[in-house]
């Protein structure tokens, strides 16, 4: 009887063994996946500086002189003619308008489209800053669950809300900052007294961010939930 009952017990501890290498090696899984979003996520964070300090130095760049003297010059139109024979009108802000050609000193507000450059790039840089805050709360996400080794936690869930209200955000602030400057640019330099919206298209990929943000944040609910069970899971052990 006592062999039977050292058998048993062997054959116990050799199971809770197996069990407990079975579940060191799923945490180390779970350790290496996180570990591998965090770099991911560096990598992002990285171009998406690269991209952003790229935009604020064109922005800067594209200017002749000082920015605020450039928006007090006069707004003339300068036609041109592409290669279908097709005519053409850009709006410039120039210091001494010349009729025969575009001066030296010009800055495009206008394109032919009727689009305001200046918008697009202040929309770009928001967009890219947005998307640089996203990646760093998605590397701190990773890098805490790679160091805890435990994804269920309440720290996460709010790291998670957060990545998700600035996707949401990301899609929507750019947008606003694009139409702004774009009336703002149509009121001063075209209209210049009656009211009139601006011209700007805030495209299809917006929509899909904020679908992504609500997904985030409902992801978000299930990590709530499963802190809960965690949190049960751990008292009962």
């Amino acid at each position: 009887m006592a062999k039977v009952s050292a058998m048993l017990i062997e054959k116990g501890a050799a199971v809770a063994h197996e069990d407990f290498n079975e579940r060191e090696g799923l945490i180390q899984r779970l350790a290496d996946a996180a570990n591998s979003g965090m770099w991911l996520c560096r990598v992002g964070c990285a171009l998406c500086a690269f991209a952003l300090v790229f935009q604020l130095v064109s922005l800067t760049s594209s200017f002749p002189t000082d920015w605020r003297e450039v928006f007090t010059w006069e707004s003339v139109g300068y036609g041109y003619t592409d290669e279908l024979g097709m005519s053409h009108i850009q709006g410039y802000l120039v210091d001494e308008p010349d009729e025969s050609r575009v001066p030296a000193r010009s800055y495009l507000m206008f394109e032919a489209d009727g689009s305001v450059p200046l918008a697009k790039t202040y929309a770009a840089c928001a967009s890219l800053a947005f998307g640089l805050g996203v990646l760093a709360a998605g590397e701190r996400f990773f890098r805490r669950i790679s160091m805890s080794r435990r994804p269920f936690e309440l720290p996460r869930v709010r790291e998670l809300n957060v990545i998700g209200m600035l996707v949401v955000l990301a899609a929507i602030v750019p947008n606003i900052i694009g139409l702004a400057i774009s009336t703002w640019a149509y009121n001063v330099y075209l209209t210049q007294g009656q009211f009139t919206w601006g011209m700007w298209g805030p495209g299809i990929v917006n929509g899909w961010l904020i679908v992504l943000g609500a997904f985030v944040l409902i992801m978000a609910r299930v990590f709530r939930y499963g802190c809960e069970l965690q949190d049960q899971d751990d008292r009962l052990l």
